[in-house]
């Protein structure tokens, strides 16, 4: 979630479009035995920058591929929601948060961290957490007893 969360700032913060593509049964089980491409399969044509008919011939090329749905632009994304409500839950009561990207964000790392050594006195244990920021946007947290 860590990089989806990142991806989504950065795109933001770029003012780049994100399409969501619902692939059915990809790698759920079993071996892989295809070609896994970290660049456009040959004979895509790549070029940088909003080509969107480049975008679209992509999304029809890999639904020919693949047992594939276009979902069009991303509007909501479940595993951020989920998130979300566990922070809600945590913080009891506030019902109107949500992790937030602008997009006039820097594109800075910073994090921080606190721990809080034999801070119960009633089970001894200490707590620690910490927190990532890109930008205004965080992007990856944990706290931890």
């Amino acid at each position: 979630m860590t990089t989806v969360r990142t991806m989504i700032a950065v795109a933001s913060v770029r003012q780049w479009k994100i399409f969501q593509m619902n692939v059915n049964n990809a790698f759920l089980s079993g071996d892989l035995h295809g070609e896994v491409y970290m660049s456009p399969p040959p004979g895509i044509q790549h070029h940088p920058g909003d080509d969107h008919g480049g975008i679209e011939s992509l999304k029809h090329d890999l639904a020919h591929r693949f047992s594939m749905k276009d979902l069009g632009f991303l509007r909501y994304f479940s595993g951020i929601e989920g998130v979300v409500l566990r922070i809600l839950r945590y913080l009891h009561g506030i019902q109107f948060q949500t992790l937030l990207f602008p997009s006039t964000s820097s594109l800075e790392l910073c994090a921080y961290g606190d721990a809080d050594w034999y801070g119960d006195c009633h089970d001894c244990k200490s707590t620690t957490g910490f927190c990532v920021f890109l930008g205004e946007s965080l992007i990856s947290w944990k706290s931890k007893k």
